[in-house]
């Protein structure tokens, strides 16, 4: 026989009343959107889903929620789960992460003493000379003592953050 949730059942036997349990919920719920859409969301170290996610089932419990996207900032907040409950973390804005440094040596092996270099326009220095850059396209002009210049237009990548490469300016 069912009995709805919270009623209680008669009986004939000697106890008389049986109170019958209202079922509690086993899990709570987690939304969470971010901005921009698409990054992987976390619950602990499992990865559930992408933003947007609507009312996710999650164990009771303290978790860490970790939205993660490429070239975006890793995002964590820590929640705690009530059985039952929505945790709705809305629109988590992601910060982008800025592009990565690393050290450039620069060099030409034909030019004069006491040639200078000057990376985006602004000067690096004298002819061996390190800068540090961000990775992308930079202009690097080369002007020598005897008033020869020239400018060479290259692409840097890093492959690691604060890595080191060689540039030879050398004249083309």
């Amino acid at each position: 026989m069912a009995v709805p949730d919270g009623d209680v059942i008669e009986t004939s036997e000697p106890w008389g009343v049986i109170p019958v349990p209202t079922p509690q919920p086993a899990f709570g719920y987690l939304s969470v959107g971010s901005s921009p859409p698409g990054a992987a969301v976390f619950v602990g170290d499992e990865q559930v889903g992408t933003t947007p996610i609507k009312h996710y089932s999650v164990p009771p419990g303290k978790h860490g929620i970790r939205l993660v996207m490429d070239g975006y900032g890793a995002v964590v907040q820590n929640v705690e789960v009530v059985p039952g409950d929505e945790i709705d973390l809305k629109t988590i804005t992601l910060e982008r992460e800025p592009p990565p440094l690393g050290l450039v040596n620069l060099f030409a092996s034909s030019s004069e003493k006491d040639t200078v270099v000057y990376v985006d326009g602004i000067l690096v220095g004298k002819l061996p000379a390190i800068a540090q850059l961000e990775a992308g396209r930079h202009v690097f002009r080369v002007v020598a003592p005897s008033g020869s210049n020239y400018s060479l237009d290259r692409e840097v990548e890093f492959t690691v953050k604060d890595q080191a490469i060689t540039i030879d300016l050398t004249s083309p």
